[in-house]
């Protein structure tokens, strides 16, 4: 299933429109090439980087600390997952509906909130189709940011992560240009990650100096 082609094709404009930078981005990418996520629980294995999560959730009856290569935290949420299925609020199967995906899910995406997880934005969008959803914890997409939209641009005020006024400033460089992109930084964070992807393939590595 994919996401609608209006929809991309409004992102697309959207995005075009917006700086030059993103008409060099878009046309050097390509098309834009997204299928969604109709399998939850391999969605979770692959980006957890956890294969033994799939032996937790398809036995009721392992013990969580019986996979020493889980971290705590992945036990931990492996427990809250296990206990939405067996209490019957989360399906994992991938045979779902469409219709029925969303409401089906919703417990996972509710859950990955609660851990602060940084992998929500990434669910939201290749499992649910969401457009707006920006991951700001990804840090290659942050040093992307900086490659392509330099801070020293920004007409915002320049404010630093660690002080004591970032809590409370409404808008900083730190969101821009992010918030620009709206409503579709979903779309936005893909191709910045496929840009920088085919620009680390293609840009040769600095030779180390001989001393």
């Amino acid at each position: 299933m994919t996401i609608a082609a209006q929809h991309v094709r409004a992102a697309i404009n959207h995005l075009r429109g917006l700086d030059p930078r993103w008409r060099d981005v878009i046309r050097q990418v390509g098309p834009f090439a997204v299928r969604l996520e109709r399998d939850p629980t391999a969605w979770l294995i692959q980006h957890l980087h956890a294969d033994s999560l799939l032996d937790i959730l398809s036995n009721p009856t392992l013990p969580t600390d019986a996979q020493p290569s889980l971290t705590d935290q992945q036990r931990h949420f492996a427990a809250e997952l296990r206990s939405l299925q067996q209490h019957g609020r989360l399906d994992l199967s991938p045979s779902l509906p469409p219709a029925a995906w969303a409401d089906r899910t919703a417990p996972l995406a509710e859950l990955l909130d609660q851990h602060h997880s940084p992998l929500l934005p990434h669910f939201l969008f290749f499992c649910w189709g969401q457009l707006d959803h920006w991951p700001a914890e990804d840090r290659a997409l942050r040093r992307c940011l900086d490659q392509l939209w330099p801070a020293a641009e920004s007409p915002l005020p320049r404010v630093a992560d660690d002080s004591m006024c970032a809590a409370s400033a409404p808008s900083d460089n730190r969101n821009w240009p992010v918030d620009t992109w709206a409503p579709f930084r979903s779309v936005a964070a893909w191709y910045l990650a496929r840009w920088s992807m085919d620009h680390a393939r293609t840009t040769p590595h600095a030779k180390p100096r001989s001393e």
